[in-house]
């Protein structure tokens, strides 16, 4: 990246009170066991936005669990950017950081709604993060396979990609099965 260039990054927690009914019973659900437990009061995701010297926004979206869409939705527009897309809050990027529903409930919701406003969707997530998703979601496949807007990237874990401007590294973790 040449000096040259300014880019202003803006974070935006892009949080929602989750509906905790839809975890299941705290008998059958340890994610539901979980919550309750430790009181956990939010579904959090994260949105990177990135704007050039020549005002081109770029949008990173990690995760896309229950309420995001809405909660991006109606939160961008306090971002102060100036655009005359009425769908500038459309991610350009989803990062899914693991396939437990908290973190992917939407996604069928985002994908249809960026092939209903021609946006193009770029889905990163490791091989076993997208098996999981389709196994949730088996409709994703065929449109991912049938839309040029929507695509899926395999990262490696452990391994540097690219997305836009950025580099960054998919670190290997260790999650439970919920």
């Amino acid at each position: 990246m040449s000096s040259n260039n300014n880019i202003q990054l803006i974070v935006r927690i892009n949080g929602t009170l989750p509906d905790i009914t839809t975890l299941g019973n705290e008998e059958l659900s340890e994610r539901a066991a979980e919550v309750k437990n430790q009181n956990i009061i939010s579904n959090t995701s994260c949105s990177i936005f990135s704007k050039s010297d020549t005002n081109q926004i770029f949008h990173i979206l990690v995760d896309v669990g229950q309420g995001i869409v809405q909660s991006i939705e109606k939160g961008s527009s306090n971002l102060g950017f100036e655009t005359s897309s009425s769908f500038q809050y459309l991610p350009d990027i989803v990062l899914i950081t693991h396939a437990h529903n908290d973190h992917i409930k939407e996604l069928p919701i985002l994908t249809e709604k960026a092939i209903n406003n021609s946006r193009k969707l770029n889905i990163f997530c490791t091989a076993e993060c997208y098996n999981q998703i389709l196994k949730e979601f088996p409709q994703l496949s065929s449109i991912a396979n049938e839309s040029t807007n929507i695509s899926f990237n395999i990262v490696q874990p452990n391994s540097t990609f690219n997305i836009n401007q950025f580099l960054p590294i998919s670190i290997s973790t260790q999650t439970r099965n919920f």
